[in-house]
């Protein structure tokens, strides 16, 4: 009778012994599994510096590649039928001005559901864009619209866009905007360029 009593006690205990592994070992999941979720989610909290978006080439762009030269962002879309067509013919003028001297053009399509590479490829073509010095760009939509607000401080929506052209410090700060359909503000646009162009480069 003793002897079975003591079986029941003992069978009782690694009920409970196991029980308590088991949990314990689920908290420790569940701790671990908050922790990966406050890692994964960091990145969209974090206000962007950099951005990485696909170029018409089909290559990725980082923006990084950038640092410690000027360049000039833009924004538009291919389907645009007038605005974004004169738009891009100015900032031709302005590559065939600067590109060779060491300022980078950046076109960002704010319709990437359309704008495939190929389709971006398609239209820098029609522009005669030299892919060395004038960038075509699309990615997902959502990334842009951050890019756009957490970057250059304008807003992005689809085939909706700021007008301006922004110009990049070596630093990477915004140095200004400039309206590409105000020949008065193009004019500035090109003194600034010079002006960039004619400082020397931080140690």
């Amino acid at each position: 009778m003793k002897s079975k009593s003591l079986m029941f006690w003992l069978a009782l205990l690694f009920v409970f012994a196991g029980t308590m592994i088991v949990w314990a070992a689920f908290r420790r999941r569940g701790q671990s599994g908050s922790q990966v979720a406050t890692t994964v989610s960091l990145p969209d909290s974090t206000p962007l510096v950099d951005f990485i978006l696909t170029e018409r080439s089909g290559q990725k762009f980082s923006s990084s590649s950038l640092a410690g030269k000027g360049w000039v962002a833009s924004f538009f879309f291919t389907s645009c039928p007038q605005e974004c067509w004169q738009q891009n013919l100015q900032i031709k003028d302005l590559v065939d001005a600067y590109g060779e001297k060491g300022i980078t053009f950046v076109s960002i399509t704010c319709d990437p559901e359309r704008d495939t590479p190929l389709k971006l490829a398609e239209y820098a073509d029609r522009l005669s864009a030299p892919e060395k010095h004038w960038l075509f760009l699309t990615g997902p939509l959502p990334y842009i619209q951050r890019l756009g607000e957490e970057i250059f401080k304008v807003s992005v929506s689809p085939t909706t866009h700021s007008k301006k052209l922004i110009l990049i410090e070596r630093t990477g700060d915004v140095r200004g905007y400039f309206s590409w359909s105000d020949p008065a503000q193009i004019q500035l646009f090109r003194q600034e360029l010079d002006k960039m162009l004619a400082a020397e480069p931080s140690a």
